[in-house]
C-alpha cells in the first residue's frame, strides 16, 4: 500500500470515529427531547443557547463545548422540573474528569 493510500485509509477511519462521536452526542439529545416532548425552541430558550446553535447540535453539524453542554442539560432539567439528566446522559463522550 502506497503512503497516499495509507493516509487516505487513516483519514477514513478518523472520519468515521468523528461521525460516531457526533452521532452519540446528537442521538441522545434527539432521544431526550423526544422522550420529554420538548422542542428545540423551548430547550434553547431555557438553556440560553441560540435556537440556531441548538439546531446545529441536534442535526450533527456542530459539537457543543463542555460549557454549552452544561447549559443545555440544565435547561432540559429546568423544563422537566427535576435534576433528571447529567451531561453524560445526553453527551456520553463528555469526560467529566
Amino acid at each position: 500500500m502506497a503512503a497516499y493510500e495509507k493516509i487516505c485509509y487513516l483519514l477514513a477511519i478518523l472520519s468515521k470515529s468523528c461521525n460516531l462521536f457526533k452521532a452519540m452526542a446528537t442521538n441522545n439529545l434527539k432521544r431526550v427531547l423526544a422522550n420529554e416532548e420538548l422542542t428545540q425552541g423551548k430547550v434553547a430558550q431555557a438553556s440560553g443557547v441560540s435556537t440556531s446553535s441548538l439546531s446545529k447540535y441536534y442535526n450533527q453539524r456542530r459539537t457543543p463545548s463542555p460549557t454549552t453542554m452544561g447549559k443545555i442539560v440544565n435547561g432540559i432539567n429546568r423544563l422537566v422540573g427535576a435534576s433528571r439528566y447529567k451531561i453524560t446522559d445526553i453527551f456520553p463522550s463528555f469526560d467529566e474528569g
